[in-house]
């Protein structure tokens, strides 16, 4: 399903209705297919924020014990980086999407959801001592962005989260983890994102 652009609100507003309409009444299964249905038809990267709170909520729901442990049968149409194991983690899930909300994305490219994985060149290159690093992200997934040194040793880690669909651009400023000023040389940063992994050198010169 991709919404088109004159019933975009219309569409997104009636089904997130529909939704709350069900979860009302119990039919849980029809709320959460119906976001999950919304979730890939091309949102905002603010809109895809919504709906992946919405499904999350609605998870917190299928806890029908006192364990905390949700219900995973009920759970197998759920994008896997939006599948809470228990309600303390549907928290954690829910705290992770609010920290993103309205971050990420330029308005400019809000409104367009990336088709495919991509990660990009990284600019200025060579550069000192800031760089810009874009990503591709067409699905919500967990991603993880590290930077190593030319001997495979990990210097630090930019990204380790779950992200929305969209475009992304994240800066390194040549610090390691501990946050020490790294030496000129050759580096490598890395995307893991499900199942996609690429990877691209970068020169620091001092």
């Amino acid at each position: 399903m991709q919404l088109q652009p004159q019933d975009y609100s219309t569409t997104l507003r009636g089904n997130r209705l529909l939704a709350a309409y069900y979860t009302d009444r119990d039919s849980l299964a029809h709320a959460l297919g119906l976001c999950t249905n919304l979730l890939t038809s091309g949102l905002t990267f603010n809109d895809s924020i919504l709906v992946a709170l919405d499904i999350v909520g609605i998870q917190m729901l299928l806890d029908s014990s006192e364990s905390g442990n949700l219900d995973a049968d009920a759970l197998s149409g759920v994008p896997f980086p939006l599948r809470a194991r228990s309600v303390q983690h549907a928290i954690n899930l829910q705290r992770q999407l609010l920290g993103v909300y309205g971050t990420g994305i330029n308005a400019a490219s809000r409104s367009v959801i990336p088709s495919t994985y991509r990660l990009y060149q990284n600019y200025p290159n060579p550069f000192n001592p800031n760089t810009e690093i874009q990503f591709d992200l067409p699905e919500m997934v967990k991603v993880q962005i590290k930077i190593f040194n030319t001997l495979g040793q990990e210097v630090t880690t930019l990204v380790d989260e779950v992200r929305p669909a969209g475009a992304y651009r994240i800066l390194w400023d040549s610090k390691s983890a501990s946050g020490v000023t790294v030496a000129s040389g050759v580096y490598v940063y890395q995307i893991k994102a499900g199942n996609f992994v690429d990877s691209k050198k970068m020169v620091l010169i001092r």
